[in-house]
């Protein structure tokens, strides 16, 4: 990223050198997306400035481009982007089903399938939770969207970079990702669109993106981007492996230090997002907690970085079935890669004295 902050500022748009230079930076960095993702032509990836826009991008710019279908199906437990774009549509005149989840906060793939009509447009689905860690079955709720002719958004913001698979197998038309979850920079987004497919852009002015989003790309961001995707993607399995093993840690060590602790979403595993616990502990708050264990170098987060400050009571955990006490409990713990074994149990020590302090309140 560094030549594109400090001295190369050209548009890469243009074809003087210092735009020719950005515009190869940004074509290096769309056929890292390509590789990263399976994607079968580097024109199918399209930049924005967050995952949050791409999942937007995706949901809305689908449903104004076709004029004949107004029906789309999801659950209810995804991402805020797709929520929200869901509920904008919905107030323009779209019908929305939402499918609900177990108490792990895996969709029900039958009631994907009773949902889908032949007016549906597209099935909204996620690859691995945000907030429950839980993977979803997208390759089989693909396969019965497609057979009904719905298109599938695929939210891989929270799974992209740790989880293998493809577009291909997937089954994804479109598919979202946020390059900052696996070590690029924050600021950018990537949306995968089939060939195929027309969208209608949400924002309007310049060519960039072959029209599909206006506006001069952030080229460093892009860079770094491209670049965070082609090392991931080569460690990709030795990454995940190893953040699973200091989950698996962690939980264990909580687990036996705070006999009352629960976990929410599945067990630590092959169907858990490698990295993500989300935990609370009956009469402990959750900002309280967090707060605590800042002051004793432990970092975690005490709601989603996507829920907004006045909806403190997590929607997937309320849709999982979990009582609103609990929720309000719940605290998100991510390690690191980089991080041991050792700075797991001694997180987990400091979170039970920092629980007891707080009963003893």
């Amino acid at each position: 990223m560094a030549p594109f902050l400090a001295e190369e500022f050209g548009a890469p748009q243009h074809l003087y050198r210092e735009g020719a230079r950005a515009g190869r930076a940004v074509a290096t960095a769309r056929e890292q997306f390509a590789k990263f993702i399976g994607a079968p032509r580097v024109d199918e990836i399209i930049f924005t400035g967050s995952g949050s826009e791409a999942g937007n991008l995706a949901v809305k710019g689908a449903a104004f481009a076709d004029r004949g279908k107004k029906h789309l199906v999801s659950s209810t437990a995804e991402h805020p982007a797709t929520e929200q774009s869901l509920q904008f549509l919905e107030q323009l005149g779209w019908e929305v089903t939402r499918v609900g989840v177990d108490a792990q906060g895996v969709v029900s793939v039958s009631g994907i399938a009773d949902a889908l009509r032949d007016d549906t447009l597209l099935v909204a689905t996620h690859w691995s939770n945000y907030d429950s860690g839980a993977i979803q079955p997208v390759a089989e709720i693909a396969r019965l969207a497609r057979a009904r002719g719905a298109l599938v958004f695929c939210d891989a913001m929270t799974a992209g970079g740790w989880l293998a698979g493809n577009v291909g197998e997937l089954g994804a038309d479109l598919l979202s990702l946020s390059p900052h979850r696996f070590g690029g920079p924050k600021g950018v987004g990537v949306l995968y669109k089939t060939a195929s497919l027309t969208l209608t852009p949400l924002i309007h002015g310049g060519r960039q993106e072959d029209g599909r989003r206006a506006g001069t790309l952030n080229v460093a961001a892009i860079a770094g981007a491209g670049a965070a995707a082609a090392e991931t993607g080569a460690q990709l399995a030795a990454r995940a492996a190893r953040c699973r093993e200091l989950t698996r840690v962690l939980w264990r060590e909580i687990a036996e230090q705070i006999p009352d602790a629960r976990l929410h979403g599945p067990p630590v595993g092959a169907d858990r997002d490698p990295r993500q616990l989300n935990v609370s502990v009956p009469g402990a708050d959750a900002e309280t907690l967090m707060l605590r264990l800042d002051l004793d170098g432990v970092s975690v987060s005490a709601n989603t970085g996507c829920a907004t400050q006045t909806a403190r009571l997590s929607p997937v955990l309320l849709a999982m079935g979990v009582p609103p006490a609990l929720a309000a409990a719940s605290i998100l713990l991510s390690p690191a890669p980089t991080q041991t074994a050792a700075e797991m149990s001694v997180a987990a020590g400091k979170m039970a004295r920092a629980v007891e302090k707080l009963k003893q309140i």
